[in-house]
């Protein structure tokens, strides 16, 4: 939908600038719709989920009361990102049936 599109929840909108004018985030996305969407957060060097939400429920709540019921998850960036496996059909001599099998991992744990 993009800028000014409206789409976002006032509190979302809200805390999206609020965020970026502090440099606590790089960039941000709201995902999903409907209520049941989510927001994305890429954190500024140095600062963790935990940070952005100590920022929001103690800085920014009392602009914007909503921002208690948020749900926070943590997550990171996997600089290898998503990677393809090409595995010959010998591999699977037992059933294989001809053709070429492919494996998709997102990053070696």
């Amino acid at each position: 939908a993009g800028e000014g599109s409206g789409v976002e929840p006032p509190v979302v909108k809200f805390v999206m600038e609020e965020l970026f004018k502090r440099q606590h985030i790089l960039a941000a996305s709201l995902c999903g719709a409907g209520g049941g969407g989510f927001m994305v957060l890429l954190a500024s060097e140095g600062r963790t989920g935990k940070t952005l939400k100590k920022v929001c429920e103690e800085e920014l709540a009392c602009e914007a009361p909503d921002v208690r019921g948020f749900q926070w998850c943590e997550g990171r960036v996997c600089e290898q990102g998503l990677v393809g496996f090409h595995v010959d059909n010998t591999t699977f001599a037992e059933e294989s049936d001809g053709r070429d099998h492919f494996d998709v991992v997102w990053h070696d744990q």
